[in-house]
């Protein structure tokens, strides 16, 4: 089969059915158009920068700020024990009446409301 031939076979295919080779037209202008930017892109691709990890080393002791907000024996870090103690329990554990219980019930509504608004 030679050029001509195949010429004459498409030409004849496009005046039997147009519609159907306008979208095979598109098609591959659609894939040469992918097929050249993934060409453009793998080959404009430029070494990038490896991470590197630089370990931290201070050059001075770190500030801590005197505020109100901070007790002087403020530590930046520190390890917690699994379970409060009784004490801590007193300390910090508020235990909430019915009334504090049922604000919140109300605001949760509220918010559900708020949130699913006039869903069905």
């Amino acid at each position: 089969m030679t050029f001509f031939e195949l010429k004459d076979k498409i030409l004849d295919f496009l005046r039997r059915k147009p519609q159907t080779g306008i979208i095979s037209a598109v098609i591959i202008i659609l894939f040469a158009a992918a097929f050249t930017v993934v060409l453009i892109q793998t080959l404009s691709v430029k070494e990038r920068k490896s991470d590197s990890v630089e370990n931290f080393t201070p050059d001075f002791q770190a500030v801590i700020p005197d505020g109100p907000q901070l007790e002087k024996d403020y530590y930046p870090s520190r390890t917690t024990e699994p379970q409060w103690s009784d004490e801590q329990i007193k300390q910090w554990l508020t235990v909430p009446d019915e009334k504090n219980i049922e604000d919140l019930e109300l605001a949760n509504d509220r918010i559900i409301s708020e949130i699913t608004g006039a869903a069905p």
